[in-house]
């Protein structure tokens, strides 16, 4: 019984791998209509989450999800902002 050598085969393994596709990652920049979209929205969240906190300022829903607006998602909106009054100012 013939036997393949273990080098032989780690090269065949790595042939192989490098004919394979491999998966490509697309980046989707922002532009000015998604950051508006984006910056609405968020405004639009947050307006939503303080009226329902200032209707039951004790309703653990509404005070999770304020928080979770003010650490998560402020940050992208944030930038989308800076980013459309940096194309307003540029123009």
């Amino acid at each position: 019984m013939a036997r393949k050598s273990p080098r032989i085969t780690s090269l065949t393994a790595l042939g192989s791998s490098r004919d394979k596709p491999t998966a490509t990652r697309v980046v989707q920049l922002p532009t000015a209509d998604s950051d508006i979209a984006l910056v609405r929205g968020y405004s639009r969240e947050l307006k939503i989450a303080c009226d329902e906190l200032h209707d039951d300022p004790f309703n653990p829903t509404a005070r999770q999800e304020l928080i979770r607006l003010i650490l998560q998602d402020s940050k992208s909106a944030d930038a989308a902002k800076e980013r459309l009054h940096g194309v307003a100012a540029g123009q």
